[in-house]
């Protein structure tokens, strides 16, 4: 009830021309950024052989809110098969790294067998609690440098890559 009071008499203001600022502060949780697929070459007469690949995924920020953000933290990080696999049961190692410039390399997690699980689904969800310079690392040129130990597949495979942000920032609006 307060609450509607309070937008009534928000929007009582702007309807008689009030001018002014208001400023909006907000926390977001569970924002999901999808990266571009990875495709990688099968190893044929090869497989089941381990094998380290490293691949760099660019981000875009190509939203302007972005520069309103004051902090931000990687909640986790999740590969799912895309094509040529159903199951990333193959994973034996990972290592991600966030680099952007003007800023020192930030690694995101680097983890060994133990604590790689595999999901029903075949992914593999990485979850992270790990507090970032928004103003630093959310910029136009974040690229994410992931290195992967695995047992190779016989086939071509490709994987996705989603990380889940929680993002605190704000902005003033004028009127």
């Amino acid at each position: 009830m307060a609450v509607n009071r309070i937008a009534f008499a928000f929007l009582g203001m702007l309807s008689l021309g009030a001018v002014g600022c208001v400023k909006l502060d907000a926390k977001i949780n569970g924002i999901v950024t999808d990266a571009p697929d990875q495709m990688f070459p099968g190893a044929g007469v090869a497989a089941g052989r381990e094998t380290s690949m490293t691949f760099t995924v660019p981000l875009k920020q190509d939203n302007a809110l972005v520069s309103e953000v004051a902090t931000a933290q990687v909640q986790s990080v999740r590969f799912a098969p895309k094509s040529g696999v159903t199951s990333l049961d193959f994973f034996r190692m990972a290592t991600v790294t966030l680099k952007a410039d003007g800023a020192p390399d930030l690694t995101v997690f680097d983890i060994g067998p133990d604590q790689i699980t595999v999901g029903k689904d075949g992914s593999v969800t990485i979850p992270v609690i790990l507090d970032i310079d928004a103003k630093r690392y959310l910029v136009d040129s974040l690229h994410i440098d992931a290195t992967i130990d695995i047992l190779a597949p016989k086939d071509d495979w490709s994987l996705g890559t989603q990380i889940t942000l929680a993002v605190e920032g704000g902005t003033t609006l004028k009127l």
